[in-house]
């Protein structure tokens, strides 16, 4: 398995190599790398793709310390370094376009471009975080219940095939992985 140890922290990492330009793209909350399946597929004949782990989620093995958006663009633009890419696309979906943002903000020369989708550049209001907190405790005390996590694969993708996939995905993890994950 490819990884690159950076800031402290062992990230996992695919690269679909080849020699055209080059697109790094972050997941969004509860979701791994492979959820560019279809847009590696799709770019990779053209495109240098590359997709990776954040902090907390899928293969990449985080140190359990705390850390910020600003952390997770940090690993970002350190990845680049360790494949000797100095300028890329940068891409994210959701928490992977927290990231996205703040990888443009701290180094913009490196930015070929950017790709953002359902995501923000404000915070979250009050009564959002206080539902997503009432998700992570919800799922850290019992479990991916059934009605829970199509629920929040409904909300996150809204794709039946999709859905099933993530589903799955997650009722295979123990519900430890939630308490991970939500302290992301």
């Amino acid at each position: 398995m490819p990884y690159a140890n950076v800031n402290g922290q062992r990230i996992y990492f695919e690269d679909s190599g080849g020699d055209g330009g080059a697109i790094i793209l972050a997941h969004g909350f509860l979701m791994d790398q492979s959820m560019f399946d279809p847009q590696v597929a799709a770019l990779s004949p053209e495109f240098r793709v590359i997709r990776w782990d954040e902090r907390c989620f899928g293969s990449t093995e985080s140190d359990g310390g705390s850390f910020t958006y600003w952390d997770s663009a940090a690993d970002c633009l350190a990845l680049l370094d360790h494949l000797g890419i100095d300028r890329a696309v940068v891409g994210g979906m959701s928490q992977g376009g927290f990231l996205t943002l703040r990888a443009a903000l701290a180094a913009p020369e490196r930015m070929a471009g950017l790709l953002l989708f359902s995501t923000q550049a404000g915070v979250e209001d009050e009564q959002t975080k206080a539902g997503f907190q009432q998700m992570v405790d919800t799922w850290s005390t019992f479990g991916p219940a059934d009605e829970l996590v199509s629920g929040v694969a409904s909300m996150l993708l809204n794709d039946p095939v999709e859905n099933e996939r993530w589903k799955a995905k997650w009722k295979a993890r123990d519900k430890s992985f939630m308490k991970e994950a939500g302290r992301c």
